[in-house]
């Protein structure tokens, strides 16, 4: 096995800690699904005391029959058995069903907590790759059987195991304080069974251990599985063009033969240990009958008592190496719990703000950069470096430059998805970070060039919400230039999008995607619009009609376009020329063509073969 095949390096935790990790996945289960816990330790408290109740019942049976003359009696006793068995099955059933039901609502009640965490997280912990790992690596633990599934099935297992060992030792109580059995007897049935215990400890620890090992190894290759499953079923095109299946394939069945050597030498290392455990057990056994037997013969305990003290004596011994089990097997799932919930307490480090955004009917918000500069996490390269610039109260303002000059990392912190490293963003002459979160967030409507439509309704699309104003939906749509299409479909704009929801869904264009979303921008009505580059994947002239359309309709509103298409933005009342993280240049179209060997000249002349009417600027 290859150096990084080994387990990780694992840090020791306190009895103390261990308590508390527990307590905490109790308690998050507990959020997930209220009831789940209930219906687990009922079915479990039922079904270990369920094998008691016939081993009792039918030790009185013998006893009867043996003492003769007794089968009136007898025939109470096992129609009583039989009732009573029966019964306690069928409630165990029930529970078990219930159980099913509730442990369907913990997972989705776990998934939505999953969904609800990433809700709550920065933005720049959503897109921070360390914190993408964390997530997918908790997710393969759990797909592995650590975390909340171990914690539900061995606590469960515990209390059963408690319960088991208090119902044998009550059953067990005549043997060692009421009969006539022998003093050595009792000392030598007590002392094989607390050797037998103590060797279950150490077993089951050994065996967890391995466990856990073993689950360490399957939730690190789960993750390359996953991925080249899903080579295999999405990435359609390059495998036929470069035949790269056959090559992912193999590697798949290489990383398989690998997992599957290391989990077979795991199995072995697991039955050394298990094979002694079970020759004892062996021998234990027969030594309780033999010394049963013999009692029984000398007149010490009843011939029905032999199979009722047996099976609870060995009952009580399986329960209590069951329960130093499953309480290792808790321990161990702790590590991965820990990783767990190390995910669950990402902070949300952006400052959140407490001032009030003022509502203003004349839309008279100023915001000005100050030397404002930026690095994304876990890395050291600027992304934005020493930009300040004002935007004008209705100004259009077009943000233009080559790909990867700071453009979308401009609107970012203009929308608070970061914040600056240095420097700071001002709205009305007021730190943005003093500002609520939410409030300044609702002062934006942005359609991104990744923007994001649901397999909702299209009406629901644009206003974002269940319920909606329909007349300003319709409006919104028009002013897009999908309102035509839209009429036509039979269903309107209750039309779905896409068959995730609906099979009569409509498989949308591109550019009718992009309408609904410049749409959606609309209907919030936020006195600031942005648009990072939505249309890059149209052609130029498709690109300026829509930016055309859209300045038409933005009205009074400060409209902030970004795009490295220069001529999309010629209508704009100033350009910001991005180069390298900085701002260049600014001015007007035909002020920043006039400054030979600018940045913004070059740009064009660039791509002015590209423009419809456009020949050389």
């Amino acid at each position: 096995m290859k150096k990084n095949d080994k387990p990780e390096n694992r840090e020791t935790i306190t009895l103390k800690e261990h308590i508390a990790l527990i307590a905490r996945g109790l308690r998050m289960l507990r959020s997930f699904e209220e009831k789940v816990f209930a219906y687990h330790i009922l079915a479990s408290v039922v079904g270990s005391v369920a094998p008691y109740l016939p081993m009792y019942m039918s030790a009185v049976l013998i006893d009867l029959i043996l003492e003769g003359g007794r089968l009136r009696e007898a025939a109470v006793c096992a129609a009583l058995t039989v009732g009573l068995t029966f019964a306690v099955r069928l409630l165990e059933a029930w529970l078990d069903e219930a159980r099913d039901e509730r442990d369907w609502l913990q997972y989705v009640g776990e998934e939505w907590a999953f969904s609800e965490k990433a809700m709550s997280m920065s933005y720049q912990s959503i897109e921070d790759r360390d914190t993408a790992l964390l997530n997918e690596r908790v997710r393969m633990d759990n797909q592995t059987g650590m975390n909340m599934w171990t914690l539900m099935t061995r606590s469960k297992s515990a209390v059963a195991s408690i319960f088991s060992i208090l119902t044998a030792a009550l059953m067990l109580s005549p043997l060692f304080f009421g009969s006539s059995l022998s003093l050595a007897s009792k000392m030598l049935m007590l002392a094989l069974m607390i050797v037998s215990v103590l060797f279950k400890i150490y077993s089951s620890r050994r065996v967890s251990d391995h466990y856990n090992a073993s689950g360490e190894i399957y939730a690190r290759y789960n993750l390359v599985f996953r991925h080249t499953y899903e080579y295999l079923e999405k990435e359609g095109k390059d495998m036929r063009l470069y035949g790269t299946g056959r090559m992912i394939v193999e590697e798949n069945r290489q990383i398989r033969e690998k997992t599957d050597k290391v989990m077979l030498e795991h199995t072995k290392k697991t039955a050394f240990i298990v094979f002694p455990e079970s020759i004892l057990k062996g021998l234990l056994q027969t030594a309780i009958y033999l010394i049963l037997v013999i009692s029984a013969v000398q007149g010490g305990v009843s011939v029905g008592s032999i199979l009722k003290y047996a099976g609870c004596l060995l009952g009580l011994l399986n329960s209590v190496s069951d329960l130093s089990r499953y309480i290792s097997e808790l321990f161990q799932n702790n590590r991965f719990f820990k990783r767990y919930f190390s995910y669950f307490d990402i902070p949300n480090e952006m400052v959140q703000g407490t001032l009030t955004v003022e509502k203003r009917d004349d839309r008279e918000y100023y915001v000005e950069f100050r030397n404002v500069s930026f690095k994304y996490p876990n890395t050291e390269i600027w992304a934005l470096r020493h930009v300040s610039t004002k935007f004008k109260i209705g100004e259009k303002l077009a943000v233009v430059g080559e790909n990867g000059s700071g453009k979308t990392t401009f609107i970012k912190l203009l929308c608070r998805l970061y914040d600056p490293t240095e420097g700071e963003i001002l709205l009305n002459g007021v730190d943005i970070r003093k500002y609520d979160y939410d409030e300044y967030l609702n002062l934006f409507s942005v359609v991104f060039q990744d923007y994001r439509l649901f397999d909702f309704t299209v009406a629901q699309n644009v206003a974002a919400a269940v319920e909606y104003d329909p007349d300003r939906m319709t409006l919104c749509l028009e002013q897009a230039g999908l309102g035509e299409r839209i009429d036509e479909l039979p269903e309107g704009a209750d039309t779905y999008i896409d068959k995730g929801f609906d099979e009569s869904g409509i498989l949308f264009s591109g550019g009718e995607k992009q309408k609904i979303a410049l749409a959606r921008a609309l209907y919030r009505n936020a006195p600031f619009i942005v648009l990072d580059e939505p249309t890059a994947s149209l052609d130029p002239e498709a690109e300026y009609d829509i930016y055309t359309r859209f300045a038409a309709i933005a009205g009074d509103r400060t409209a902030v376009y970004i795009s490295h298409r220069l001529a999309s933005c010629r209508f704009c009342d100033k350009i910001a020329v991005f180069d390298r993280g900085q701002i260049v240049q600014t001015g007007g179209h035909e002020e920043l063509l006039a400054e030979a060997g600018g940045k913004y000249a070059q740009l064009w002349g660039a791509q002015a073969q590209f423009y419809t009417g456009e020949q050389g600027g």
